[in-house]
């Protein structure tokens, strides 16, 4: 279990260090280049010159389970 919890907190750290890179990179491009980025939902691609790596950010929605959800059984 030492090592599922190492490396859950090293991928844990790389997430958030690349999080904040990518927004920095974003941020300095906008104010550069006078443009927004993402859609409704925030959802980005970045992709290499080349092309042979490609970054995607996906936002989900967000789903809340509480008591006006129904579940019914399909007949």
């Amino acid at each position: 279990m030492r090592r599922t919890f190492a490396a859950r907190d090293a991928l844990a750290e790389f997430k958030s260090n690349a999080w904040e890179e990518i927004q920095t990179f974003l941020s300095l491009s906008s104010e550069q280049h006078k443009v927004s980025w993402g859609g409704k939902k925030g959802n980005i691609s970045l992709a290499t010159y080349d092309g042979r790596y490609k970054l995607q950010m996906a936002v989900n929605d967000t789903i809340q389970f509480n008591e006006k959800l129904q579940w019914r059984k399909p007949s």
